[in-house]
């Protein structure tokens, strides 16, 4: 299971363009988090407690899921 692991992470990592086409999404929609959107989404909910850990663990669980969609639909050239 590791050597069929190794092989597709090579596989993947030949092709920077498709590395860095396939990470854009996730620098953009952090780039929007951390300049725009953050505080504005902080300020909105101030009625609840730990407002900018749970922004951040939101932010984080939506990067996951950007990550995993794109890095796969780089394989289906």
């Amino acid at each position: 299971m590791l050597a069929f692991a190794n092989r597709n992470l090579k596989v993947f990592f030949r092709d920077k363009t498709a590395v860095f086409f396939s990470l854009l999404a996730v620098f953009i929609v952090l780039g929007l988090y951390v300049l725009f959107l953050g505080d504005a989404w902080a300020d909105s909910l101030q009625n609840i407690k730990e407002t900018k850990q749970l922004m951040n663990c939101w932010i984080i669980a939506g990067l996951i899921g950007v990550t995993s969609v794109t890095a796969n639909m780089a394989h289906l050239e």
